[in-house]
């Protein structure tokens, strides 16, 4: 597959006038909902489930519909949606293959670079952090309790793996970090300055949605989403973060579910 040319404003033009994909009104009233999504998802109490429980299935087909009802939601407020997806996906292209093993290395680098992080933690910050999740009454174990603990469950997690990579790459990289550069370059900030400010933003919007997995956790995750919204904005499309994305929560679902049949075999 070769690259794909697509025909754009120059960067001249956009950096005296950039245009936004939506109006910025209703991009105001998506993070209203986001927010009462990530309050939702920081409230709701998934300690009761333990690998192995029936209703795993359940869990995992409400988070691919409502994956998809959210892109869907925010897809309808965008002025010219072919054109934003094709901008997203097919700027810059460059063969799957590339993208597949420019995403795998992504995901390798920030895989060593947060188990660094992590390790860093563990010491007063992590017991700040994990005083806070007391406070919140938050489990430590979420990400874990909702991992797939049989074959239907792995095959599931696949399809919400692919449905959260494309779907919140899409919505926070490509829609609301050129939204969010938009309004800030409106607001009289140079080009790089808006670029930071929207990064670090969006980043810690999506950090804030995992919550309900310990502020640890969300911590990084919002250096997760910093470094997604760099490359993005480095390589001009997504592809490289979907495939990252993606590797990130397969790999997690896989090596869980392993270890539990390894535990039980």
């Amino acid at each position: 597959m070769s690259s794909v040319a697509i025909p754009e404003i120059s960067a001249e033009a956009e950096s005296r006038a950039p245009q936004p994909l939506a109006p910025l009104w209703m991009t105001a009233c998506f993070c209203i909902v986001l927010i009462a999504f990530t309050a939702l998802a920081a409230t709701r109490r998934i300690i009761g489930i333990q690998p192995g429980y029936s209703h795993h299935a359940i869990t995992y087909l409400s988070q691919i519909l409502s994956g998809w009802l959210l892109l869907g939601a925010t897809v309808s407020t965008i002025y010219h949606r072919r054109t934003f997806f094709r901008q997203s996906l097919l700027r810059n292209a460059r063969p799957w293959r590339i993208e597949a093993a420019r995403g795998f290395v992504l995901f390798l680098a920030l895989t060593t670079g947060f188990g660094v992080i992590r390790a860093l933690t563990t010491g007063a910050l992590g017991r700040v952090l994990k005083a806070i999740d007391q406070r919140l009454n938050v489990s430590h174990s979420a990400s874990l309790q909702l991992a797939p603990a049989s074959a239907s469950d792995l095959l599931l997690w696949v399809i919400v793996s692919v449905t959260a990579a494309f779907c919140e790459e899409v919505i926070f990289r490509g829609y609301l970090l050129r939204q969010c550069i938009t309004a800030v370059r409106r607001a009289g900030l140079s080009e790089r300055t808006a670029a930071i400010v929207s990064v670090v933003l969006t980043a810690l919007a999506f950090g804030a949605m995992h919550l309900y997995e310990g502020t640890q956790s969300a911590l990084s995750i919002v250096l997760l989403g910093a470094a997604y919204a760099v490359v993005a904005l480095r390589s001009g499309n997504l592809r490289t973060v979907i495939v990252a994305h993606f590797l990130q929560d397969a790999l997690f679902g896989l090596f869980v579910y392993l270890y539990y049949f390894a535990r039980t075999a």
